[in-house]
C-alpha cells in the first residue's frame, strides 16, 4: 500500500481558493451586488462550506463589502484585482 496521501496539497488548495475568489469576483463584475446567502448557494452548492473562507478573505482584503442588508458587492480594489493580469 502506498503511503501516497489522498488529501490535496497546500498548494492545491491556494490555487483553488484563487480560482474561486476570481469566479466570484467575476460575478460580481458582471452581474452586481448580490445577497449574501445566495453566494453561498452558487458557490457552494453542497454545503461543504468551501466558499466561506474565500467570501471571508476576499471581504477582509477589501476586495468585496457587505452592507447592513446584507448585499454584497465588488470594490475597486476588487474590480483591479480581477483586472490584474498576474491574478
Amino acid at each position: 500500500m502506498s503511503n501516497k496521501s489522498y488529501r490535496p496539497t497546500r498548494e492545491k488548495e491556494q490555487e483553488e481558493q484563487r480560482e474561486l475568489e476570481q469566479k466570484v469576483l467575476a460575478l460580481f463584475k458582471k452581474c452586481g451586488p448580490l445577497v449574501s446567502m445566495g453566494l453561498y448557494f452558487l458557490f457552494d452548492p453542497n454545503h461543504t462550506a468551501d466558499a466561506q473562507p474565500v467570501l471571508q478573505s476576499l471581504r477582509e482584503q477589501g476586495y468585496i463589502e457587505v452592507t447592513q442588508d446584507m448585499m454584497v458587492t465588488i470594490t475597486v480594489s476588487g474590480l483591479k484585482r480581477l483586472e490584474d493580469k498576474e491574478y
